[in-house]
């Protein structure tokens, strides 16, 4: 009955609480970052494209990949987010053998950047890939003159690229910036 008489004095004095808020939900995404090259000018010379060369193939993510989790702590606080950037070594197996800050990316400091990175740490050790590959190729030449690459040696090689986690409650993706 008491709760029945509160609502009816809310009703006819006006409603003036606060809605509930819904439970904090802590979301990450993630945005491979790339590092400045200064750009490439002039034509390729003609041994360019008649020389055998090599190409390095980059990894190649197994999907799912898995996304580290909002720590519990920040969340109970509703902490407002962070940002983690990790550099990442993919060995010649396709599995992480590397995970460590990351020099060309912006990571936040504050009360729960441990766990923050331990989250992506976390996440990051269970990524698989496609190994990176040391692609030998040469020159064949076509009817119509055009000149298209062969593969003739393949070799796994390791690969490496730093990425930037943006944690928010949202899941908003805030943009992270190269140096």
């Amino acid at each position: 009955m008491l709760a029945v008489a509160g609502l009816s004095a809310g009703f006819h004095t006006g409603c003036r609480h606060q809605p509930i808020a819904p439970p904090a939900r802590g979301t990450a995404r993630f945005q491979i970052l790339e590092p400045r090259v200064p750009a490439q000018t002039g034509a390729l010379a003609t041994q360019d494209v008649v020389q055998p060369r090599e190409i390095i193939t980059d990894a190649e993510p197994i999907l799912p990949l898995v996304m580290p989790v909002y720590p519990a702590s920040a969340l109970r606080v509703r902490h407002t987010g962070a940002v983690v950037a990790v550099h990442v070594v993919v060995g010649s197996t396709g599995s992480v053998r590397e995970v460590s800050p990351s020099m060309i990316g912006f990571s936040s400091a504050g009360p729960f950047e441990k766990e923050f990175r331990a989250a992506v740490e976390a996440a990051v050790w269970r990524w698989r890939f496609q190994p990176a590959e040391a692609q030998q190729t040469e020159p064949v030449a076509l009817p119509d003159g055009r000149i298209l690459r062969k593969v003739i040696r393949r070799e796994p090689v390791e690969a490496t690229f730093d990425v930037a986690f943006t944690f928010t409650s949202s899941g908003d993706v805030l943009p992270a910036r190269a140096r």
